[in-house]
């Protein structure tokens, strides 16, 4: 290195050396400062570093400030983008709080998608099986039944609807068509649970079912059925995929559902397969078929509603009966003279043990017992190999299907919560009505339904009836039966006497939605499977909060004024309001109001209606026989 010194400058060997080391350092310190630039530009935007406008960790951002502080830089401006710590994990939160309602919107949309998916299959199931139902009923017509729909067009023409029942092979054909899945099934419903079973032993149930894990609630229902001799109930937890399985002593017992998100689990029981209805020989059954029975006293309030119960089983029987099993309608009169009804509503009429009751009396249907024995002994009864005993205060929305028709000594019937023979409240009565049985058949054998609806084998009806005639015959002499018992006297009778002929009915009561019998509004929150609704009860829909008083719609059959009669048509009810859950929709006695529950009593007010319509076609405006 050549070093050349300023002018003037004295060389001495002791001054170049300090040069030469001065030149050095300067270099060194220039070396070393481009170096620190050149790693701190690359530190700043190396793999791993955050870039401008991300969101920082609470740690990275205080390890990036502590960072510039020993640098040197000035606290006061080194904020990220000018913001303080709490300002920026303030609008950090709100980031997040974002994206937690982004992810809930999506979650919603998706359920709104499974639950559109679940109403087109059901859509779909249903079209399936009126196909079904339809090509059964072609093939029956092309196997020499041509003759059927002009029958039925005679029968009509000669004053009141009636079909012929099917033959032996036609039944057994509509029979098997039917879509298993109607029996067959895991009787699933979203939020609801069962109360009482007992858990099934072993891991199958321990830890609320955490050792048996399912992907589905689907397949929850095939591991109970799995285990089905210890296992008819199973509950699913859709959170953390528990599966918990029971057994329930009552077959029947009705699931816990209609509170919402309330009850977070997805539950069913296994209920046993019916024993369907399979004719012998042809030649010694009545046709397969169901007539369906009300009894009357024939007093005016009676009479409105057989009128429009009427109605809507001609609606029911006329255009949606694809089984082509709902023939027959009778109503049986318990009076002393015919009505004005003899000529509108198919009748047989049965001369009563208490004659006051034409008008008025304590117990209208202290005589209904003994006027259906007295008809199931008349050919009129022997017409359809089953009879469907019904109320006045019925409508009829579905055609039943082949599945109640089930064999002798068997009857579907309705599982009503309030008729319990073994409770202690109604034991005073119930031995009274028990009084030497007590031994043969325990209390809590005797099954929890009434006389209606029932749909049981014809003969049947004979054997149940003469045992219900003489137990309404202790009710009327015992004050103990009405005190206890009160209205649902003969209800409770009629259970005792199935419970005590030989061989004891054995009935099937699935509880609703999956009972095919009926829905009592505004008590049930689905309709279900129902074929009729009972309209005992007047609903009313208020608007809320408790209490309320805002009435916006109501129905009591007990003041409604509308009824048809002596020179009048019907009038029509109108329709309920739509549903607003901004209006907190109460019932009668300030219970919220479901949405399903809503539309349930919107199908009511639909179908009472159609019916209206039918019944101001008839021959119509009823005149008086007095």
């Amino acid at each position: 290195m050549v070093v050349t010194t300023p002018k003037g400058f004295k060389k001495s060997p002791r001054k170049q050396y300090m040069f030469v080391f001065f030149v050095f350092a300067s270099g060194l310190s220039m070396y070393l400062f481009i170096l620190s630039i050149a790693n701190r530009d690359s530190r700043d935007v190396g793999p791993g570093d955050e870039l401008p406008g991300d969101f920082l960790s609470r740690e990275t951002f205080e390890q990036n400030q502590h960072r510039d502080g020993m640098g040197g830089m000035d606290n006061d401006k080194s904020d990220f983008d000018g913001r303080n710590l709490d300002a920026y994990h303030r609008e950090l939160e709100v980031e997040r709080t974002r994206k937690r309602e982004k992810e809930k919107e999506e979650l919603k949309r998706l359920r709104e998608k499974v639950e559109e998916e679940k109403v087109l299959r059901e859509v779909a199931e249903r079209k399936l099986r009126e196909k079904e139902s339809e090509a059964f009923s072609s093939s029956s017509s092309s196997n020499g039944d041509e003759d059927t729909s002009e029958q039925e067009k005679e029968l009509f023409e000669g004053g009141f609807y009636e079909k012929p029942g099917l033959s032996l092979e036609r039944w057994r054909q509509t029979r098997d068509g039917e879509t298993k899945e109607r029996y067959a099934e895991c009787h699933m419903i979203e939020n609801s649970e069962y109360w009482g079973p007992t858990p099934v032993s072993g891991a199958l149930s321990a830890e609320n079912g955490a050792r048996n894990r399912k992907e589905t609630w689907q397949e929850c229902c095939e591991s109970c059925k799995e285990h089905s001799k210890e296992c008819n109930t199973w509950r699913y937890d859709p959170g953390n995929k528990n599966c918990w399985l029971a057994k329930n002593k009552n077959v029947w017992q009705p699931p816990t559902y209609g509170k919402g998100d309330a009850i977070p689990y997805t539950s069913g029981m296994l209920h046993p397969e019916p024993v369907q209805y399979d004719p012998v020989e042809e030649d010694a059954s009545p046709p397969t078929c169901i007539t369906t029975m009300i009894t009357s006293n024939g007093g005016r309030y009676m009479n409105w509603q057989t009128r429009l119960v009427y109605a809507s089983w001609k609606n029911v029987a006329m255009k949606h009966d694809k089984a082509g099993i709902m023939a027959r309608f009778i109503r049986i009169l318990h009076r002393t003279k015919d009505d004005e009804l003899v000529d509108i509503v198919p009748t047989w009429r049965a001369d009563p043990w208490h004659p006051d009751c034409d008008n008025s009396c304590s117990y209208s249907v202290k005589d209904r017992a003994r006027a259906i024995y007295d008809w199931s002994l008349t050919e009129d009864a022997k017409k359809c190999s089953h009879v469907l005993m019904a109320e006045a205060d019925y409508i009829f929305v579905k055609a039943p299907p082949p599945s109640v028709m089930l064999q002798p000594g068997h009857s579907y019937g309705f599982l009503f919560g309030y008729i319990i023979p073994s409770h202690a409240d109604a034991m005073p009565a119930s031995k009274v009505f028990h009084e030497g049985y007590e031994d043969k058949v325990p209390y809590a054998d005797v099954a929890q339904t009434g006389n209606a609806p029932q749909i049981m084998y014809a003969k049947d009806l004979t054997r149940v009836a003469k045992r219900w005639k003489e137990l309404m015959v202790v009710s009327e002499e015992s004050a103990v039966v009405q005190k206890v018992f009160g209205w649902v006297r003969d209800m409770y009778a009629f259970s005792f006497a199935a419970a005590q002929i030989e061989p004891p009915l054995q009935f099937r009561l699935p509880p609703v939605p999956f009972a095919d019998t009926m829905v009592q509004i505004p008590a049930d929150v689905q309709l279900g499977k129902a074929i009729a609704m009972h309209y005992t009860w007047g609903p009313e829909i208020k608007i809320g909060p408790k209490p309320s008083h805002d009435v916006v719609w109501q129905f009591d059959k007990r003041r409604w004024g509308g009824a048809g009669g002596v020179g009048r048509k019907f009038e029509k009810i109108p329709m309920t309001p739509t549903w607003d859950k901004s209006k907190d929709y109460r019932l009668n006695a300030d219970e919220v109001l479901q949405e399903t529950q809503l539309e349930v009593l919107r199908i009511f007010a639909e179908y009472f209606n159609d019916a209206v319509e039918m019944a101001n076609q008839e021959k119509d405006i009823v005149k008086s026989t007095s």
